[in-house]
């Protein structure tokens, strides 16, 4: 090693602790990086920032539904679902048409940017079903650990199915959407 880098390396690791205690001062904008204290989340690492409110976790030790509360969350579920397809389906005749448009026309087209514009829409009504799916996944996990009724799993496992083919055909649709206007 020349004496020039080892120069600069010893420079460095002695800067460093100089550099790294700007972000410890309590009343900095800098993060903090500070270990958590015993009254802190126990083994939770955590990093503050000063001006950033980051919500705690969700208490996921609530009770089990009762079947009355289990139908209505898997129909409001289901409407959700409903609605974020029927939007996707509404959208989707315009969507091919601006996406097969923009096929041939520069990135920086308003033809393009339109395309880019309808397939976010879709993505976005794609992302809405995949939220009613993953609760419903967790609505299913909490009823096999509760022990709930053989018939309030096969209709949650009902819902499951129906509602994991439709996205998936909407994935399928996406993707080709996406390998159409990939450059």
């Amino acid at each position: 090693m020349s004496k020039r880098l080892l120069h600069k390396t010893i420079v460095s690791l002695a800067l460093a602790p100089i550099a790294l205690s700007a972000c410890a001062g309590p009343k900095s904008d800098y993060p903090s990086f500070v270990l958590p204290s015993a009254e802190d989340n126990a083994g939770r690492v955590s990093m503050r920032f000063p001006s950033v409110s980051v919500p705690e976790p969700a208490d996921n030790s609530a009770p089990d539904a009762t079947p009355v509360e289990l139908d209505a969350r898997l129909t409001t579920i289901r409407v959700q679902a409903s609605n974020a397809g029927q939007l996707f389906e509404s959208r989707l005749e315009g969507a091919r048409q601006s996406i097969a448009a923009a096929s041939d026309a520069p990135t920086d087209s308003d033809r393009w940017a339109k395309a880019q514009v309808e397939y976010a829409d879709l993505a976005s009504h794609h992302s809405t079903g995949r939220l009613a799916l993953a609760e419903l996944d967790l609505i299913a996990s909490r009823a096999r650990l509760a022990d709930a009724s053989e018939e309030d799993i096969q209709a949650i496992a009902q819902l499951q199915t129906s509602l994991a083919t439709a996205l998936d055909e909407q994935a399928r649709i996406l993707a080709a959407f996406n390998a159409d206007l990939e450059r």
